[in-house]
């Protein structure tokens, strides 16, 4: 009896890892993201926000539109003249033929970024791509409570004075890491 008991066991951890496997890449963030905002370690009200942003996050990547408004970040304006552009894998050092990040496009024009082994859904705004890795990290906002406040790490990336970079919205131009890209995906 415990050894039926034990196979069945590991049989459904196999069928749920398996399961896992094949989620597609918005569900599997989801669940990345859903798991670490479980965690009481953060403040209840920065849990909410980092839900809603990932709501909005999920609907953009969803139901993709490229507006044509540009805005400047911290003083840069994107200068990309379409967003298919940005499609295609990057270095981060110059002559290297090891892939950094790729950006790819599925036939509905959802954008991902394919980074360190994973794929993770992107979204286009601003003549930008922006992209979560999923990961809650700790808010520039002083912690007033018991708990520390939290948000979802995001990233860009942005095509600029005629060279593109992977950076954090938040960081200054002069921190941005300049990517090179090599050449463009299928």
């Amino acid at each position: 009896m415990k050894r039926i008991i034990f196979s069945l066991i590991i049989m459904l951890l196999l069928t749920v890892m398996v399961a896992a496997a094949d989620l597609d890449p918005v569900t599997r963030l989801e669940n990345e993201i859903f798991t670490s905002l479980a965690n009481e370690r953060w403040d209840s009200s920065s849990k909410s926000f980092v839900h809603s942003i990932w709501d909005d996050y999920k609907q953009a990547h969803l139901n993709p539109i490229e507006s044509g408004i540009i805005h400047s970040i911290t003083g840069k304006i994107p200068d990309i003249e379409d967003c298919n552009q940005y499609l295609g894998n990057y270095m981060r050092e110059p002559n290297s033929t090891r892939s950094f990040i790729e950006i790819e496009k599925d036939e509905k024009n959802r954008f991902y970024i394919k980074l360190e082994g994973h794929k993770f859904p992107a979204v286009l705004r601003n003549k930008c791509v922006i992209f979560t890795t999923g990961d809650i990290i700790y808010s520039k906002i002083p912690q007033f409570g018991e708990k520390p406040y939290c948000t979802l790490e995001m990233f860009i990336v942005i095509h600029t004075e005629g060279k593109f970079y992977c950076a954090s919205p938040e960081s200054t131009p002069d921190t941005w890491l300049e990517i090179t890209k090599i050449k463009k995906s299928d």
